[in-house]
């Protein structure tokens, strides 16, 4: 289990996801060149801290690597905050409980790979700022990979 193999999983989930849902609005994948418009998206995946969740023998550990997707909302500037509640809906239906396979399919078993909303993490809106023309607006979704080690 590697942050590539975390990347393809939430890259392939969450623009599947997207299309099936707002197959109008396009979203750029993180490092891909994407030039923004009014009502688009983009999104990076950020790892961060790593921690261990149990203790035991060596190689039977249980692993959380804590990251956060990232996306930037953009929609046109002076249309107020209605021009970008509805993609956070959108996004909250997607990522809110979401369980991942390592593959980037939705997981209902014990396969699970990445999850969304694990424990106290909760995706959220950070904020609003204009930019030129647009408005862009912040959205964290945190989430854990789980490995053993």
């Amino acid at each position: 289990m590697t942050y590539q193999l975390e990347r393809d999983a939430i890259e392939t989930y969450l623009d599947t996801a997207w299309q099936a849902a707002e197959p109008t609005v396009p979203i750029g994948l993180p490092d891909h060149d994407f030039t923004p418009v009014a009502e688009s998206l983009q999104f990076n995946i950020k790892p961060g801290a790593v921690l261990q969740a149990s203790t035991g023998q060596a190689g039977s550990n249980r692993i959380e690597h804590v990251g956060l997707v990232m996306v930037r909302i953009y929609s046109a500037g002076g249309k107020g905050e209605a021009a970008w509640r509805g993609h956070v809906d959108t996004l909250d239906g997607i990522l809110s409980g979401a369980r991942l396979d390592n593959a980037g399919a939705v997981e209902t078993g014990i396969g699970e790979f990445i999850r969304f909303s694990h424990r106290d993490l909760y995706p959220y809106v950070v904020g609003s700022a204009p930019d030129g023309p647009l408005l862009v607006t912040t959205y964290f979704a945190p989430f854990v990979r789980f490995e053993t080690g």
